[in-house]
C-alpha cells in the first residue's frame, strides 16, 4: 500500500474524530491532542522506515527518498544528496489533491506535511526525526499552514 493510499485511510477516519473531539472539547486542546498523536505515529514511521532501508545514516535517507513518489503521491526534483544533506523541491502534492477531493484541506498540514517539517517561519528549530539526528526544514513548503496550500 502506498503512503498516499495509507494517508487517504487514516484522513477518512481522523478528521470525523478530530471535528468531533474540536465540538466536545474545543478547537486548540482537540488540536493539540491530535498533533501529539500524529507525532508519536510519524516517529513510529520513521523507525520502520530505517529498518526497510537498513539504518538511520544520509546514505540511508537518500535510498528512500524514491519511496516518497511512489504511487504518484509527491512529484519532486532532487535538488542536492550528499553525506550529510539531502534537498528535494517539491513541485507536486498529491496529498494536497487528495485533501481537497474530500473537504478536508484543513487537516492536510496537521496529517501529512506537519509529521516531517516545520516551516522556518513558524518556528526557529525543525522537529527532529530519524533519531532525531535528520530534520526536514521547509523554506517555502507547497502547505505552508493548516489553512494554506499553494
Amino acid at each position: 500500500m502506498s503512503i498516499l493510499v495509507r494517508r487517504e485511510i487514516e484522513a477518512l477516519i481522523a478528521a470525523p474524530l478530530i471535528r468531533a473531539y474540536m465540538d466536545a472539547f474545543g478547537k486548540e486542546p482537540a488540536l493539540e491532542v491530535a498533533r501529539g498523536v500524529v507525532k508519536s505515529l510519524a516517529l513510529q514511521g520513521g523507525k520502520m522506515l530505517a529498518v526497510m532501508v537498513g539504518g538511520t545514516s544520509m546514505e540511508h535517507l537518500n535510498k528512500a527518498l524514491p519511496m516518497f513518489s511512489m504511487g504518484g503521491a509527491l512529484e519532486f526534483d532532487v535538488v542536492e544528496t550528499g553525506p550529510t544533506r539531502a534537498a528535494i523541491n517539491v513541485t507536486r502534492c498529491r496529498y494536497a489533491d487528495m485533501y481537497k477531493e474530500h473537504g478536508m484541506q484543513e487537516y492536510g498540514y496537521l496529517l501529512s506535511c506537519g509529521r516531517d517539517s516545520t516551516p522556518r517561519s513558524s518556528s526557529p528549530a525543525p522537529r527532529p526525526s530519524w533519531k532525531g539526528r535528520i530534520s526536514a526544514i521547509s523554506d517555502s513548503p507547497l502547505r505552508k499552514t493548516e489553512k494554506d496550500c499553494l
